[in-house]
């Protein structure tokens, strides 16, 4: 029996923010149901089928069973499924750890017949605990090995922020992405407990000791500790997003933790393609097989020079950059949360998060502004009416900052020659050949056909 995981389950999602779809209880609650009957046994036997069934699913051949990941046709397939938890290395459809997504992409990363890695996502969100951390560590793997999502059909709060490390996102056409907010959940029994007759009398010694208690009414200093906290993760949320997606931070804040459709989610430059799954695998497969190696890398290839000292050499450096990435989002983090964290921070919240927003703001820059503003006067949030103009403002599409095109390791294994129309018609009106729908989904992906040597 798992009831002891249904149980710490439950204590996660009430204790700590969540990152979850708004309308997920059902799939919350099912889920809890299911860990408390699961056997885990049992579960962990299922994933050699569903290895099996995650290869099917793109149209692949059967998944080797050699290897701890879904694997096909030189691509590893690590599902993100139902409630993500943190500190828990399984996945079981309904349930799946960021350990276990951790422990796979590590896994596929450093195994050499992995062209590339598919996050097969499909889930509400889950646990803000956790999150942070999965995410920091698929975007240094994806330098090493590209990394594509692909959306069947839901990736919502905590899912998208994994999805987000992806070099690529595809989504397909009747799913859903976005809900980039937390939330925390208080529950007041005091009534109940009073029309029982119940009195409920804390001891308690320090005055937060039990502040936020369910047995009576949420004070409202203490509300608004919460909603800060609350505020902090957004925000960590949302840097996270517009970093790994080109967008800037004001873009995906402006979401207000909507949920959107493929069609919105596309423009508003939260996955790249509107695709079917196996749709988004072919299309990727045939433009890293049909793309030649670059001139560098041909050197490369053919230098009598190039010793296994060299290919030392090469996969030193590349460890270097993997670690330099890794300290560079970890001391990002550490900023923010420095920030937002100090004791100049506590009654001013809002300008802890602007100033935290702020790139190449300090620290110790931050506490002198906080220190010489004075303390906010909180209040309840308020519903505002969007402006024409704010509606129709202009969204910074994925890779173009400041008019010049972000480069990562995906666009260069991607974008080196050309790539062939696959299922292409002749005909139609006035002799034109039709573009096929693979070739379709290329171009909107940004990966259009282009003759070697020619500039995009």
């Amino acid at each position: 029996m798992s009831e002891p995981l249904a149980i710490d389950l439950a204590h996660r999602l009430s204790s700590v923010d969540s990152l979850l779809h708004p309308g997920s209880s059902d799939a919350v609650c099912a889920a809890l149901r299911s860990l408390a009957t699961a056997q885990p046994e049992a579960q962990n036997k299922a994933w050699m089928e569903r290895k099996a069934e995650l290869t099917a699913l793109y149209g692949m051949e059967e998944s080797r069973t050699d290897k701890p990941f879904a694997f096909a046709s030189g691509v590893a397939i690590i599902p993100v499924h139902g409630v993500l938890l943190n500190r828990f290395s399984h996945s079981w459809s309904f349930v799946t750890g960021y350990n276990f997504i951790m422990q796979q992409a590590r896994a596929a990363a450093a195994d050499p017949d992995v062209e590339y890695i598919a996050l097969d996502v499909n889930s509400p969100g889950g646990t803000s605990a956790g999150c942070q951390e999965c995410v920091a560590e698929l975007r240094a793997l994806r330098d090493i090995k590209p990394i594509i999502a692909v959306v069947d059909a839901m990736a919502y709060s905590a899912a998208m922020w994994v999805a987000s490390a992806a070099s690529k996102i595809i989504l397909t056409p009747s799913g859903g992405a976005g809900s980039i907010g937390a939330y925390r959940v208080h529950y007041d029994f005091s009534g109940a407990y009073a029309k029982e007759g119940i009195k409920v009398t804390f001891i308690a010694a320090g005055k937060h000791k039990v502040e936020g208690n369910s047995t009576e009414p949420l004070p409202k200093d203490v509300k608004e500790k919460i909603l800060a906290g609350v505020e902090k993760t957004r925000l960590a949320f949302a840097t996270d997003v517009a970093e790994n997606r080109g967008l800037t931070v004001e873009e995906v804040l402006a979401t207000e933790a909507d949920c959107f459709d493929a069609d919105e989610s596309l423009r508003l430059g939260l996955v790249d393609a509107i695709a079917s799954p196996a749709e988004a695998l072919s299309v990727y497969q045939e433009k890293l097989r049909t793309d030649a190696p670059d001139e560098e890398d041909e050197d490369m290839a053919t230098d009598p020079k190039n010793t296994p000292a060299d290919d030392a050499a090469n996969k030193a450096a590349a460890e270097a950059q993997r670690t330099a990435l890794t300290a560079a989002v970890k001391a990002e983090r550490e900023r923010i949360t420095g920030i937002q964290g100090c004791d100049e921070a506590k009654d001013k919240p809002a300008l802890a998060a602007a100033l935290a927003a702020t790139p190449d703001m300090t620290v110790e820059q931050a506490k002198v502004l906080l220190a010489a503003a004075g303390s906010e006067k909180v209040e309840a949030p308020k519903q505002e009416q969007k402006t024409e103009q704010q509606t129709e403002q202009k969204v910074t599409k994925p890779g173009d900052q400041q008019g010049g095109k972000t480069t990562d390791a995906f666009d260069n294994a991607m974008n080196s020659t050309t790539n062939p129309e696959l299922n292409s018609g002749d005909g139609g009106e006035g002799g034109q050949g039709k573009q096929s729908r693979v070739a379709s989904t290329l171009a909107t992906m940004g990966w259009a056909n282009k003759p070697k040597g020619r500039a995009a």
